[in-house]
């Protein structure tokens, strides 16, 4: 049993509330406050309405039929929510995991070349913007994820930062991944592979390239 009395509104008030113990006064003044409820914000998931305007301003230009280069350079096209998404040839976006998806990669400069070829580069704030995109899911305007794309092919570079991770992704490398060249911590490589169905990449071919 609790040593101190059961309290009745009538009896206590604010007067004299101050011949209550210590504790049970705190819990009192708690009690006659009104606590706003914690607001909790957080970000919508981007859509391809979101960073069209980065892909169609900085990109689509070459990457396009009939572009400023001619033919879109290696055949691949920003100038629309589909063709950037494509898996016709190989993927270069993968949805969830900016850092398996070749688009993130050029646009950073983990990847050579970087682009836009010519610069300017994009801004870091552009940068994180399409980051942040694939990572949600490479959702079309209307918010939609992406479709599925396990077992699509890929085709990454970048610099290997520690025993079988490229540029922080860590890589699925098996008994079947073929090495050529001799290959290790800070060596420029490119990576042949396919996407796992979480979005990992699993290696057929890793390639020094010097």
């Amino acid at each position: 049993m609790s040593k101190f009395p059961a309290l009745s509104l009538r009896r206590y008030s604010l007067k004299n509330i101050k011949l209550i113990p210590k504790t049970f006064k705190s819990l009192l003044l708690v009690s006659a406050v009104t606590i706003a409820p914690v607001q909790v914000s957080l970000s919508a998931p981007l859509t391809y309405t979101d960073i069209a305007p980065i892909l169609l301003g900085r990109c689509a230009m070459c990457h396009m039929p009939n572009g400023i280069m001619g033919p879109p350079p290696e055949n691949y096209r920003l100038d629309s929510y589909s063709e950037t998404i494509s898996t016709t040839e190989r993927a270069r976006v993968v949805p969830g995991n900016a850092l398996a998806s070749e688009l993130y990669l050029r646009i950073k400069g983990h990847a050579r070349p970087r682009m836009p070829f010519n610069g300017p580069y994009l801004s870091d704030t552009e940068i994180n913007k399409v980051a942040r995109w694939i990572n949600d899911g490479a959702r079309n305007a209307d918010g939609i994820v992406a479709p599925d794309i396990t077992g699509a092919r890929i085709r990454i570079h970048g610099v290997l930062n520690k025993r079988w991770a490229l540029n922080n992704l860590n890589l699925q490398v098996n008994s079947a991944t073929r090495i050529k060249k001799k290959v290790g911590t800070g060596s420029y490589v490119r990576v042949r592979g396919r996407i796992g169905a979480k979005a990992e990449v699993i290696v057929d071919r890793i390639k020094r390239k010097d």
